[in-house]
């Protein structure tokens, strides 16, 4: 089992692009990337076992703290991972609860 969190910072405008690359050098960063608006920063890491995920996470999370004016964790579900589930309802005919019913499941 892969454990994976998502972690929204909001950076200093001016140092928003210093921080991305710091992020993008740790190990168990999968994705930095900026984004427009607040939050402004989103990095997604992962580790084989959650203790080393959390030791991942506060790695990074330290390098840019002097930066940092707000951040969010967002850990995975350990019981439904990252991968949506998704189905071919748009190629064949189906009734509104049908299409309720499968759109719960790609949550």
């Amino acid at each position: 089992m892969t454990a994976k969190v998502y972690v929204l910072l909001t950076i200093m405008q001016d140092k928003i692009t210093q921080a991305a690359e710091n992020l993008s050098r740790y190990n168990g960063v999968v994705i930095v990337a900026v984004l427009e608006g607040i939050p402004n920063v989103v990095m997604i890491l992962q580790a084989s076992k959650r203790k080393r995920l959390a030791e991942k996470a506060i790695a990074a999370i330290v390098a840019v703290e002097k930066m940092t004016e707000d951040l969010q964790l967002l850990p995975v579900h350990h019981e439904y991972g990252s991968h949506v589930i998704t189905e071919r309802v748009c190629t064949r005919k189906i009734n509104k609860k049908t299409t309720r019913q499968h759109a719960m499941r790609a949550i």
